[in-house]
């Protein structure tokens, strides 16, 4: 384990996904960790981190618990503040009572051993090669760090669509 402080780069490197909503003003970093210890799906438990900057330094990196199938006011649990690669991959593996490889970090989610090299497979089907090989259609599609669309997201394209007035 490393004693190494936790960079954006290092995150996007170990499978981490990262959002950004309007008005955050640092990207957010969400690893799903429930495909490696449970059967409810991807979303019942991840561990986001966002930085805590000071006059552009990261300072630390607030932690928290995130989980997409509970209501609005209990998606998050605050952890604590982490400084170091080593305290985040001690908790992951904690909470997920799995050995930490990042290599089996896949699409955003842990997954175990056995369920990442049937992920690796797959991913060698043509059909799946033929996909990979389309150039991207929208701008978010050129960064592969970056995560696929989250219920905010979802909700911030319900508002706009409510507030535009019909035309005349």
């Amino acid at each position: 384990m490393s004693d190494d402080l936790i960079t954006a780069e290092w995150l996007a490197s170990v499978g981490f996904k990262w959002h950004q909503l309007e008005r955050q003003p640092e990207k957010h970093w969400l690893l799903w960790l429930a495909s490696a210890y449970d059967r409810h799906g991807p979303e019942l438990c991840g561990v986001e981190l966002a930085p805590w900057t000071e006059r552009g330094v990261i300072l630390d990196w607030h932690c928290w618990f995130r989980s997409d199938l509970a209501g609005r006011y209990s998606r998050f649990l605050f952890i604590r503040s982490l400084r170091t690669q080593q305290e985040l991959i001690r908790l992951i593996e904690g909470v997920t009572d799995l050995a930490w490889h990042p290599d089996d970090n896949l699409y955003g989610s842990m997954h175990t051993p056995a369920q990442a090299a049937m992920l690796r497979r797959e991913a060698e089907r043509l059909d799946r090669k033929w996909l990979q090989q389309n150039p991207p259609w929208r701008n978010c599609e050129t960064d592969p760090t970056q995560g696929g669309a989250l219920p905010e997201h979802l909700e911030h394209v319900m508002r706009c669509k409510a507030d535009e007035t019909p035309p005349n």
